[in-house]
């Protein structure tokens, strides 16, 4: 599954959307109260599905062109991503 991350900053303010998904299933869900601390990052998104709303929380620092993450579904246990600028 391919993930794309469209990050704007704006001081300590994070904004932009999650990109997820294969082939036509694929959509972009807007980043809410996303936060910068130094080199730390946090951002949640609302997904949205046949079995209602779902919050998924981001958290986790910059590293050089890298972005590494953990991404955890609320009641569930983390899973760690690393992202790579484009």
């Amino acid at each position: 599954m391919e993930m794309i991350l469209d990050l704007k900053t704006d001081g300590e303010r994070l904004t932009g959307s999650v990109f997820g998904g294969a082939g036509r299933r694929g959509r972009s869900i807007a980043i809410q109260e996303g936060k910068i601390d130094g080199d730390r990052i946090s951002f949640q998104i609302v997904r949205r599905g046949r079995q209602g709303e779902r919050k998924i929380l981001w958290e986790g620092r910059v590293e050089g062109d890298e972005l590494k993450l953990t991404r955890a579904a609320e009641g569930r246990r983390g899973r760690d991503i690393t992202f790579k600028r484009m």
